[in-house]
């Protein structure tokens, strides 16, 4: 899986937003809203990846147990996933 549209992050009111960019602005309006950690996963989806590979960089990253990672990024993918940014 990764983005379905090109998108360039920035910081909004403190908030880190990502914005469409180029061919995508006619295609999907509006902006995504990020946390820490959906701004990293949404880092990684920028290329081609999986959910395992996912959780295995935040992992990596955090210090967290396994199981809330893949419950936090479970939630996220489906929520990306809802918003219709994923292929």
């Amino acid at each position: 899986m990764r983005l379905k549209y090109q998108f360039e992050k920035m910081k909004l009111e403190g908030k880190t937003v990502a914005v469409p960019v180029g061919e995508n602005v006619d295609e999907f309006r509006g902006v995504v809203k990020l946390n820490e950690s959906s701004a990293f996963i949404f880092d990684l989806l920028k290329e081609e990846t999986s959910m395992e590979a996912i959780v295995a960089a935040l992992e990596r990253e955090y210090d967290a147990p396994r199981s809330v990672i893949e419950a936090d990024v479970k939630k996220c993918l489906e929520e990306f996933e809802e918003r219709g940014l994923l292929v």
